[in-house]
């Protein structure tokens, strides 16, 4: 019986605690979602498209990079197309929540952490097969508890 009420406070401790905490996330596309990219709390990837073709025709084929394996690095400035960010608080001197999200474009080049080569069929690959160049479009979302200021 105190092993079932141990173990029923700490799973509602960590229900507790996850419910009350940030959120940060990053998702990156190009235009025609062959390149596509994801940073923070939820997936951190990126991803590549590979096109080929043989006597059966043309076929398309995903390659999925996790963390650390493929780096990013921008080429031009930043442009932030859209940006908005909200708080709420119930009541003076408690928690509420605050939220962020935003929208840019950039340009950015990748290339294999190890500085391997990529596939010659790789969308936005260069010539000599170091970089992948593309436009993407990201969006930012952000959320987290906050302690709302006492009057």
């Amino acid at each position: 019986m105190k092993t079932s009420i141990v173990l029923n406070i700490i799973a509602l401790m960590s229900l507790t605690t996850a419910a009350q905490a940030s959120y940060f996330q990053i998702n990156c596309s190009n235009a025609d979602g062959t390149i596509m990219t994801g940073s923070g709390h939820g997936h951190n990837f990126v991803q590549l498209t590979k096109y080929s073709s043989d006597q059966n025709g043309s076929k398309q084929e995903t390659i999925r990079f996790e963390r650390g394996t493929v780096q990013k690095q921008d080429t031009l400035k930043t442009v932030k197309l859209l940006e908005e960010s909200k708080q709420s608080c119930r009541k003076p001197g408690e928690g509420g929540y605050a939220s962020h999200h935003a929208v840019s474009a950039s340009v950015v080049t990748f290339m294999n952490a190890d500085g391997s080569l990529f596939d010659g069929n790789v969308m936005g690959v260069s010539k000599d097969r170091k970089t992948v160049k593309a436009e993407l479009i990201c969006e930012t979302n952000v959320n987290n508890i906050i302690l709302c200021p006492k009057n």
